[in-house]
């Protein structure tokens, strides 16, 4: 029974991460437990706010990782593989980082106003590298880019390394968002029924049911950009598209029938306060991690 619970509890974990993120995991970190520049920490990493960097997204690093070119390949390698974003590393010698890192200095940040603490963003030094070092595209032959986000997969292919990766199969089944659209699609396959057993709708069971199967991948993908979604703009659209979608069968029903459902109404009135409580929090949530990370704090 213990295996079982822990099994689920780890599905869980990897789910509400995976939808949730786990922009605190990031503070735990040695080098990010002293007060840094909330502001550099976003320009460094390339995301818009501080919750898009969790626990796989930010990784620290050593001078020494950077000075070993068998580890430094191999920490590339895993940073491509894990969709990393950020690097950081504590400095106490600056002359020293300056010697070992020279090649690719430019495309450090420092963090803290003391340049104890910088930080490195993995696609620019992945782009520097292929575009400067021909011995660094041979040393990334055959790495894993299941996961790894676009654009470094377009470096890749641009420079001609050659790489490997899961089947279709196998990276939707290892995609959370699969079983989001599973679940969906089957919810809208179903709610269709029940119109067989109501006296006073008149349309085409049959066109109701496919306006229902139809709308299921468009309305899961607007949910899931209410609360996944980078951009303001394609979280707004997503609630369009999720409340359209949503509604569109029930249009149909109630063209050719009466006694249009309350529960719809209700449905749509939560669907817009859920997207608005949503996005409330996520200023809430910006404005308490800025605080977090220009501050001294220890949370590990």
């Amino acid at each position: 029974m213990g295996t079982k619970n822990s099994s689920i509890s780890s599905v869980l974990g990897t789910l509400r991460i995976a939808f949730f993120g786990s922009p605190k995991a990031p503070l735990t970190l040695p080098a990010l437990q002293g007060a840094v520049n909330a502001k550099a920490v976003r320009k460094a990493a390339g995301v818009v706010r501080l919750s898009e960097l969790g626990v796989r997204e930010v990784k620290q690093i050593t001078l020494q990782d950077l000075q070993c070119n068998q580890q430094f390949t191999k920490l590339i390698r895993q940073a491509i593989t894990n969709r990393q974003l950020l690097w950081v590393l504590e400095v106490t010698n600056p002359a020293k980082l300056h010697s070992i890192c020279a090649d690719f200095i430019d495309t450090m940040i420092p963090l803290n106003s003391e340049h104890t603490i910088w930080g490195i963003r993995v696609q620019t030094l992945v782009a520097k590298l292929l575009r400067t070092d021909k011995n660094f595209r041979t040393q990334l032959a055959g790495v894993d880019v299941t996961s790894t986000p676009l654009k470094i997969r377009r470096l890749l292919h641009q420079y001609h390394v050659k790489v490997a990766h899961s089947s279709l199969l196998t990276r939707l089944l290892h995609d959370p968002r699969t079983w989001v659209y599973l679940v969906t699609f089957i919810y809208s396959t179903l709610r269709a029924l029940p119109a067989m057993w109501v006296p006073h709708f008149h349309g085409n069971f049959a066109l109701l049911w496919a306006i229902d199967v139809i709308s299921a991948i468009p309305y899961a993908w607007g949910i899931l950009a209410i609360f996944t979604a980078r951009k303001l703009s394609t979280r707004l659209i997503g609630g369009v598209v999720a409340i359209v979608t949503f509604v569109a069968p029930y249009l149909y029903f109630w063209a050719y029938g009466k006694d249009y459902p309350a529960p719809v109404i209700i449905a749509i009135t939560l669907m817009i306060s859920a997207g608005i409580g949503a996005e409330l929090l996520r200023v809430q949530q910006e404005r308490r991690l800025t605080a977090l990370y220009e501050s001294a704090q220890t949370l590990g």
